[in-house]
């Protein structure tokens, strides 16, 4: 109930706070800079009416907040005020900075000799409306600011400041090197885009660009510096947050680059292959991907090397194998498919040629530049991590290991074969109902042509699908071989009173069945004699009543897991009712996984509403194939 209420106060008084300050903004530009005619009294009345309504409400509800400060110190640490305050920071800085793009561009419009029509959002037309509008903000920013630094000084080390404070830093991170690859992109273009001299678009650009460079340069700059001081903290340096952020714009810089070398390969070919223009026009056509594409490269080299020492600053080998894991399989991921399509162009233009079609046409030498310059891009990538998580699991170690059972790899595999297979069905449906309808008195034209296009892709389709399908059974192989090897090596005693007792009689044909190779016996004794547990025993399996008996084996080395018994007159506290089934059920689970070396998990209580959301799931997953196989029965058709 506490966090609703707190959540209640500080959102009203974030909102009351931002009507007031607006309203303040309204008032003061009316006053100084007063509208010819009736619109004057508009501006008064918005603006009176706007801090008549929301300053009573902030009081109130702020006043509430401060009570509750004086009554409970921890409020300052709580994750809603750290919000507040940094989202009070956030709401603040930026209509200043959108003010201070407008103030800088304004005079660069000037010398350019260039006026725009259009206003930016939060920025008034004249320099008095700027400034006003940056100094009401910056009052509240330094409302904000203060009580930032009393929470700080109450509680230093508060993990709730720490987490909301590293999130403001990244996001103002990615918000200044965002604005910055915009900013240089837009200078890059006004540079490279001159047919007679500077012209009107190119100029804004370059106004736009210079002013959004300027700013953001600094924002990526200050927030960079404070993120890279702040990296002498172990906590920081292994901040999942990091590791996100870092994964995004690599991927995206990744993704940018190769979309935009593909893109300028494709127009290099197609000039190359005969597309009359002349180098103006070629560079003109493409100034945007070119002023894209420089600014990117240098992220991507910049940034990756940024994500590689944070891979090492992981201490947790089979951690850090796993997040590279994760990286090299959706780059991997998308260098596929983008093999696969690249491969499937030219296989389309050869059915082409192959029936007839002329190639010093447009369309073939477009087609031909197209799937040349998507392998170009895509076939690097794709070589550059594939074999790279190939020779992760070709390793004899426990690396390898985790790499062969990871949900990531699994994941990767069984996309691929999954769209293979609907992609075989869709293009094979496709090919039969053509050739079908055409027999049955309804021919098509360039029947030849699209037979043999369906041919190759089925055939492609085909290749893609058993290539991956033997990776991902080469790699059950492996995985049954190692677990097999460690089975045979995890050796088991079950301790029973008599070799005849139902319970463990039963449990031992149970594991015997499920888990043959892991040798287990069953060990008994005579009354009141000690145990004389086998050499090497890796884990005892002992009925509760015994582990209460003398004589129990209390100081045994391995790993000990207790079977309660129905029938026994033990209460279980935290442990849910089951059945003798159930119990047996559950010691397999837990001797599998503590024999493949795994944290020991048992099973709880089936719920109904589990069962009913597998149901939803399943009903969700048959309806989203079914969407996937129309999906590609449109595409290749």
């Amino acid at each position: 109930m506490r966090v609703v209420r707190r959540f209640y106060f500080y959102a009203v008084s974030l909102i009351s706070l931002e009507v007031v300050l607006w309203g303040v903004i309204t008032l003061l530009n009316s006053t100084i800079n007063a509208p010819v005619g009736g619109g004057l009294a508009s501006l008064l009345a918005r603006g009176f009416s706007q801090i008549l309504v929301g300053l009573p409400i902030f009081f109130l509800h702020w006043s509430t907040i401060r009570k509750d400060l004086r009554k409970d110190d921890e409020e300052h640490q709580t994750v809603l005020r750290a919000v507040f305050n940094y989202g009070l920071l956030m709401a603040t800085l930026i209509p200043m900075i959108t003010n201070l793009h407008v103030i800088l561009r304004r005079p660069l419009y000037a010398w350019l000799q260039v006026y725009p029509s259009f206003r930016n959002f939060l920025a008034g037309q004249t320099f008095t409306e700027n400034l006003i509008a940056i100094l009401a903000n910056l009052l509240v920013f330094y409302f904000a600011f203060r009580l930032l630094k009393a929470d700080w000084h109450a509680y230093p080390a508060s993990p709730n400041l720490e987490n909301i404070r590293r999130l403001f830093r990244y996001l103002w991170f990615l918000i200044g090197l965002v604005s910055l690859v915009v900013g240089l992109q837009q200078i890059l273009f006004s540079i490279f885009y001159n047919v007679n001299g500077i012209g009107n678009a190119a100029a804004i650009k370059l106004a736009n660009g210079t002013s959004v460079t300027l700013i953001s340069a600094g924002i990526w700059a200050f927030f960079s510096t404070r993120i890279d001081k702040s990296l002498v903290s172990r906590q920081e340096t292994g901040s999942l947050l990091r590791t996100i952020v870092l994964f995004l714009i690599n991927l995206a810089s990744v993704g940018l680059v190769l979309t935009y070398s593909g893109l300028m390969i494709n127009e290099l070919l197609r000039w190359i292959l005969g597309e009359d223009q002349t180098f103006l026009t070629f560079l003109n056509s493409n100034t945007s991907t070119l002023a894209t594409l420089l600014p990117m490269i240098v992220v991507w080299i910049f940034y990756s090397r940024a994500l590689k020492l944070n891979f090492v600053a992981e201490p947790d080998v089979l951690r850090r194998d796993g997040v590279q894991r994760l990286y090299s399989s959706i780059l991997s991921l998308a260098g596929n498919a983008a093999v696969f399509y690249g491969v499937w162009t030219l296989l389309r233009l050869i059915a082409d040629l192959l029936t007839g079609m002329d190639i010093l046409t447009a369309n073939s030498r477009n087609m031909l530049a197209q799937g040349f310059a998507i392998l170009v891009v895509s076939l690097p990538l794709w070589l550059k991590t594939w074999p790279k998580l190939q020779t992760e699991i070709s390793r004899a170690d426990e690396r390898a290991d985790h790499a062969r059972q990871s949900v990531v790899r699994k994941t990767y595999l069984y996309l691929v074969i999954f769209a293979s297979v609907v992609g075989l069905m869709a293009a094979g449906g496709f090919l039969a109902f053509r050739l079908i309808n055409s027999a049955l008195g309804n021919p098509f034209e360039n029947a030849s042509q699209f037979v043999l296009r369906q041919v190759f892709l089925l055939a492609l389709i085909a290749l893609w699908l058993m290539y991956h399908l033997k990776a991902l059974q080469s790699d059950g192989h492996a995985t049954q071989q190692v677990l097999r090897e460690k089975h045979a090596a995890y050796k088991t005693v079950i301790l029973s009173e008599k070799e005849q007792d139902g319970f463990t009689r039963k449990l031992l044909a149970l594991l015997n069945k499920n888990l043959p190779d892991i040798p287990v016996q069953i060990l008994t004794r005579k009354k009141d004699q000690t145990w004389e547990i086998p050499i090497g025993t890796e884990t005892l399996m002992v009925p509760a009543r015994l582990a209460m008996q003398p004589n129990f084996p209390g100081d045994f080395p391995g790993k000990l897991v207790l079977l309660p018994d129905p029938e026994d007159d033990i209460t279980w506290v935290g442990v849910p009712a089951k059945n003798s089934e159930d119990i047996q059920q559950d010691a397999v689970r837990v001797l599998r996984q503590l024999a493949e070396g795994q944290s020991a998990r048992s099973a709880g209580p089936t719920n109904s509403w589990v069962i009913v959301g597998y149901i939803l799931g399943a009903i969700f997953g048959l309806f989203l194939l079914v969407l996937l196989l129309s999906a590609g029965i449109n595409l290749f058709s």
